[in-house]
């Protein structure tokens, strides 16, 4: 069964490539107009500003990724990429080539999984990098440029983070970026307890998303997918939670797709004073972030979403807040004593 998947960071249009069994096979797609008008709208705190926005019109016109699954398996895409030089590519260019130059670092697989299996994991890279400017003949480099980007995935949860710094006397502008991406694809059967199959049902979606920084969200069913929503990477921004439904029936077998990408960078331009004495950094930092859950809008109808694999996608349980937990845990002794204390007869 051929599934289209969305991959955030994809490989260029018209390549392929095998990795573990898995036959990659890649189609260009147009850019989202929401996407970029709202990275447009956004005040950036940035003098690349211009250059995000450019940058957002290409990122938005992701890739295509065609997955062959097995009948019991999931498949997966990790990657963790860092950059000493031009460091906008990380929000432009598609899925890298594993390996490491001087102003390169990048691994990055995918795999299939099943349930039991351990998390995919592209581990924690690292890179360090230091710039010495023409005529420099001094052991001391201008710049020192270091950063680290992890990324992992497992049934129901993403987790992606990076970051980058800049330190040094200053010198010719110099730039850092890295970036990781987490992504999974599955194919669920929609279950019920009460009702039969073929029965229309709709479910709720939920992406629980934490952290703060630059970083993409997506989500799609059946070989339609798109992000849901993107932040940028200065200004204090965060992705936010995600909710939606579509609609199914009872016992019908649907591909879901959901990526979670984090991404930063940082330049040199206006290196001063203050700057010498403390480096500029900037991070992406959604290491405890997304989970997935799905079930039905009416508990009462018994729905669930078992995956091939055996793992099953559901709504959490409504946790109280902390307030209403305290008046809960206080009122609670208050109640038992009034319904032990004896009745006095007047």
């Amino acid at each position: 069964m051929k599934l289209i998947a969305f991959l955030m960071a994809g490989l260029p249009a018209g390549s392929a490539q095998t990795d573990n069994g898995i036959d990659w096979t890649v189609a260009a797609v147009v850019p989202e107009p929401w996407l970029v008008g709202r990275l447009a709208r956004r005040r950036l705190t940035t003098r690349r500003a211009p250059l995000l926005i450019r940058c957002a019109r290409l990122a938005a016109a992701a890739s295509l990724l065609t997955l062959s699954l097995s009948a019991t398996a999931a498949g997966v895409f990790v990657e963790a990429l860092l950059l000493t030089q031009s460091a906008d590519n990380v929000i432009t260019t598609g899925s890298c080539t594993p390996g490491s130059t001087a102003s390169f670092e990048c691994v990055g697989f995918g795999r299939f999984i099943g349930l039991g299996s351990p998390t995919t994991d592209a581990g924690t890279v690292t890179h360090l990098r230091s710039v010495f400017d023409a005529g420099n003949v001094s052991q001391v480099p201008n710049f020192v440029m270091n950063a680290r980007a992890h990324a992992f995935a497992s049934f129901g949860q993403l987790h992606a983070s990076t970051f980058v710094q800049i330190q040094g006397a200053g010198g010719n502008d110099v730039s850092i970026g890295g970036r990781a991406t987490a992504q999974l694809t599955d194919r669920v059967t929609i279950n019920s307890t009460v009702l039969p199959a073929g029965t229309p049902v709709s479910v709720k979606v939920l992406m629980d998303v934490s952290g703060q920084g630059g970083g993409r969200l997506s989500f799609g069913i059946n070989q339609f997918n798109q992000n849901v929503d993107v932040s940028d990477d200065f200004g204090g921004d965060a992705l936010k939670d995600y909710e939606t439904t579509f609609s199914a029936k009872v016992g019908e077998k649907v591909s879901v797709t959901y990526g979670l990408v984090a991404f930063t960078r940082m330049f040199s331009n206006g290196w001063g004073p203050g700057d010498v004495l403390n480096g500029r950094n900037n991070s992406a930092d959604y290491g405890n972030s997304a989970y997935l859950y799905m079930g039905g809008l009416d508990p009462a109808l018994g729905i669930t979403l078992q995956s091939d694999s055996g793992f099953t996608y559901a709504v959490p349980s409504a946790v109280p807040e902390p307030v209403a937990a305290w008046l809960l845990l206080i009122g609670l002794p208050v109640l038992a004593w009034r319904t032990r204390r004896p009745n006095r007869r007047v």
